[in-house]
Parts: structure tokens; C-alpha cells; sequence
């Protein structure tokens, strides 16, 4: 950032405001990068260990959204028990 740069406040917001856009753009690309490898290294080891077809995989992933839904929907009433 370059602090020279800005004569008057409202400049130093700006340049401010535009470091902290790269910064998120290039973060938010690095770590989209990195949950893809690791995602495709953590399912290829899986498919290696646990075999599954696609239609198992399928009723996995939909029985783990129902039980999320359904733990986020109690959670949000306030249930403790």
C-alpha cells in the first residue's frame, strides 16, 4: 500500500480500500485452489479405503444434509436437550 500516494483521507481510504480487494481476490483464489486439491487428494484416498457407487454416494450425501438441516433447524430453536 502505498501510504504516499494519499494526499487527503479520503484518498488513503481508497487506496486502502482497493489493497484490501487484491488482497481478498487473491486469498479467496489461493484457498478455492487449495480445498480443490485437497478435496481431490482426500477422495481419491477414500475411493482407494471405501468403494462406493454413485448411488451410494448420493444417499451418503443426502442423509448427511438431512441430518445437518435437521440439527441446524433444533439448534436454532434453542433445544439443549
Amino acid at each position: 500500500m502505498d501510504i504516499a500516494a494519499a494526499a487527503t483521507p479520503m484518498r488513503l481510504l481508497s487506496v486502502n480500500r482497493s489493497a484490501a480487494t487484491r488482497q481478498v481476490l487473491v486469498l479467496a483464489a489461493a484457498v478455492t485452489a487449495g480445498l480443490a486439491v485437497c478435496g481431490h487428494v482426500v477422495v481419491g484416498l477414500l475411493q482407494q479405503v471405501l468403494p462406493w457407487t454413485p448411488e451410494e454416494a448420493l444417499l451418503l450425501g443426502v442423509g448427511g444434509l438431512g441430518g445437518s438441516a435437521a440439527y441446524r433447524s433444533h439448534s436454532r430453536r434453542g433445544g439443549n436437550d
